[in-house]
Formats: structure tokens, C-alpha cells, sequence
């Protein structure tokens, strides 16, 4: 890394759609039924719709089985969060890409798991 030229390695979600497609009821709950998010938004993304259903788990007035169903796995998906960010300060993409799909596993069960209480 240079002393101007900075390198960054990060992650984001590249389609939005895909995010709706595989996880329809965490997306609902998160984001409502918007096509698109509201105006300057920084998108609908995988780590987006993790960050809005911990918020929603903590403030906002969701049914208690719900409130009760969320409680632990955004916890755990906030810890696993933290190490892809520190795995990706560190210039660490393969254990990155690793934490990448075990989050998107976590999501594949809390989905099962809210849509088995809708």
C-alpha cells in the first residue's frame, strides 16, 4: 500500500434481487414490501438485511415469537460480521470469502425458521 494509493479488500452484495429471491420473509421483515429502498439508501444488501434485522430484533415493535425467534441468530450473525470485517482489514480474503458463505448459511436457516412462524 502506498502512501496515497490506499487497497482495500471488501465485501458487498452485487444483486439486490438475488437477496430478495433467497431469503423472501428476512427481506420482508427487514425492508417491508418496497421495490426500492428509500432515497440515498445504501442498498438491500446481504450484510444490509443483517445490520436491519438486528435493529428490528432490538426497537422495533415485531410480534414477541418473531422478536424471541430473531434474538439469538442476529446476535450470532453480528459476531460473524465482525470477523468478516477484521478478516478483510487484515487482507485476509480466503478466510473472508469462508465467513461469506457461513453467513449466508445462517441466513438459510433463519429463514426457515421465521417462515415456519408466519
Amino acid at each position: 500500500m502506498g502512501r496515497i494509493l490506499q487497497i482495500r479488500v471488501m465485501a458487498y452484495t452485487y444483486s439486490e434481487e438475488d437477496v430478495r429471491k433467497r431469503w423472501p420473509e428476512l427481506f420482508k421483515l427487514a425492508f417491508g414490501k418496497e421495490k426500492e429502498g428509500p432515497a440515498g439508501s445504501r442498498g438491500r444488501g446481504v450484510l444490509e438485511l443483517a445490520q436491519v434485522l438486528e435493529d428490528k430484533q432490538k426497537f422495533a415493535d415485531l410480534e414477541d415469537g418473531i422478536k424471541e425467534a430473531l434474538k439469538e441468530p442476529v446476535e450470532d450473525l453480528h459476531q460473524e460480521i465482525l470477523r468478516l470485517e477484521s478478516n478483510l482489514a487484515e487482507r485476509n480474503p480466503q478466510e473472508a470469502d469462508k465467513i461469506s458463505y457461513e453467513l449466508e448459511d445462517m441466513l438459510d436457516g433463519l429463514e426457515r425458521k421465521i417462515s415456519s412462524l408466519l
